[in-house]
């Protein structure tokens, strides 16, 4: 704890000031913010012990010991690569999703971040988000929040079921990543509603359905991005009412109707970023989308059913580098005079209108030929241009030769690995089979020493008794000799 401790009710020439540096994890501190007379206050401790580095950090896998410490306060970011990949069983029976639970529902809170995005995307497992948030934690459904969560990442994990709404009581919220996962169902309005510091929000990647939130809480809100959804609806005025919005990705989805349009309605000056690309959209591009996102730097709102002119209120976007509305009804000319006040753009793609009228690049006024000019190093497919449509058409061949390059590389690979892999486990098999060869030959080998053995000892006694035996027929024949003469006596007398 670094920070200032001052005592009130003391006169103030005798007040003193001390600075104190003290190492305590955060429940210490707790207990010393409970323990003091209400006459003392310790002025931002819990903030200080962050800011001067005096939290516990890891980036070490998730494990137990890690959780431990996490829910005795040594440790307020939880940074894993992702939650573990080999706990399935432990998931179905709930262990790891307890334990986390726990730790979030620690009272009084001490978690910060809990951070464990996958690098790539995991296959879709029994992992429920409810069960890891500890929607269920407690019994009967209670839902302890932990209100002093900031970061929330838990991308690329494989999770299932729906977003919980609850999520909403962790108001400390200022980033909520869940992209890349399996989660369905709506994005409930009481989670956006509820969290009024939210800064960044990622949904992207999930089969999400329904449509975006109407009411926000958060006025600080500068990532939003919902792509590559089954998300329907238009796109709330709310959305684009935000002033701190820098990055608005909705694309790859299938929202509808038309682009929110009407004075006051777009106040997000600080847009640079803004995606609605491959959707379902009619009506005009609104000019005001121009008019107020001066800082625009990408604006892609290609395949989609757009109408109309392009506004000449682009010209504001001097920052603007990527503009691309191709595959829509654009009608009327390209407004060439417009887009030179554009001098950082890259790319210009205007091909493809499909409307009754389709838009033109005119060439007697000699802007075409101006803009060419004021922009060098941009690339610009004109809606017709007969030779781009070409250049397009070979690059189209050569990119699905290549995809089928690669796809008959990717074949070869994963045959040459099916190989691989059988002769490992040929390989394998032949090794198993040796070993038990030699196990055998080992045992034919023992028994055979054995025999040898037995032999030998058989040969040994058979000496023996042979030895034996001549031994008694030489003492027979002795004895035999020396009886002779006594018994040949009495016939001498």
């Amino acid at each position: 704890m670094h920070g200032w401790l001052s005592l009130e009710g003391v006169p103030r020439a005798t007040e003193k000031r001390f600075l104190v540096a003290i190492r305590l994890t955060l429940r210490s501190l707790l207990k010393i913010r409970e323990a003091v007379p209400d006459p003392a206050r310790v002025l931002r401790a819990l903030d200080a012990t962050e800011a001067y580095g005096l939290h516990g950090t890891s980036y070490e896998p998730l494990s137990q010991r890690l959780l431990d410490r996490a829910r005795a306060g040594t440790v307020r970011r939880i940074r894993a690569n992702r939650l573990p990949v080999s706990t399935d069983e432990e998931w179905a029976s709930g262990a790891v999703a307890t334990e986390v639970a726990s730790v979030l529902a620690q009272q009084p809170p001490s978690l910060l971040e809990l951070q464990m995005t996958g690098e790539v995307a995991a296959a879709p497992s029994g992992r429920y988000l409810e069960k890891l948030l500890g929607v269920a934690y407690g019994g009967k459904g209670s839902y302890v929040p932990c209100t002093r969560l900031r970061i929330l990442q838990l991308g690329r994990n494989g999770l299932k079921g729906g977003v919980p709404a609850a999520l909403a009581l962790c108001t400390g919220l200022t980033r909520l990543e869940l992209h890349e996962n399996a989660l369905d169902g709506k994005v409930p309005e009481e989670l956006t509603a509820g969290l009024p510091k939210l800064r960044v929000l990622r949904l992207q990647g999930n089969p999400l359905t329904g449509e975006l939130p109407t009411h926000w809480a958060t006025c600080e809100l500068e990532l939003l991005d919902t792509s590559h959804t089954m998300m329907t609806g238009t796109l709330p005025k709310a959305i684009v009412g935000m002033g701190c919005l820098e990055t608005l990705n909705v694309s790859h989805a299938r929202l509808n109707g038309q682009l929110p349009s009407g004075a006051n309605t777009w106040q997000c000056a600080a847009l640079r970023v803004f995606r609605v690309d491959n959707n379902r959209l009619g009506g005009d591009i609104p000019r005001e989308l121009f008019d107020v996102c001066t800082r625009l730097e990408v604006a892609l709102l290609n395949n989609n059913t757009l109408g109309g002119e392009i506004p000449g209120s682009v010209r504001n976007c001097h920052e603007l580098v990527e503009l691309d509305l191709h595959t829509n009804f654009l009608t009327g000319s390209v407004p060439c005079y417009e887009l030179k006040s554009c001098p950082r753009l890259r790319l210009l793609n205007l091909m493809h209108q499909r409307g009754e009228e389709p838009l033109v690049a005119k060439t007697d006024t000699g802007d075409k030929a101006a803009l060419l000019a004021a922009i060098p190093d941009c690339t610009i497919m004109w809606p017709s241009d007969e030779s781009t449509e070409g250049r397009l058409a070979d690059l189209d061949k050569k990119m699905a030769a290549l995809k089928t390059a690669k796809d008959r590389s990717e074949r070869a690979r994963e045959g040459a690995f099916r190989a691989w892999k059988e002769s490992g486990d040929v390989a394998s098999n032949a090794e198993k089979t040796l070993e038990q060869l030699r196990e055998h030959m080992r045992q034919v080998e023992a028994k055979a020493e054995a025999a040898r053995d037995a032999q030998r000892q058989a040969f040994d006694a058979f000496t023996k008794a042979r030895n034996t035996e001549a031994e008694a027929r030489l003492e027979f024949m002795r004895f035999v000799e020396s009886t002779r003469g006594v018994i040949k006596a009495p016939d001498a007398k």
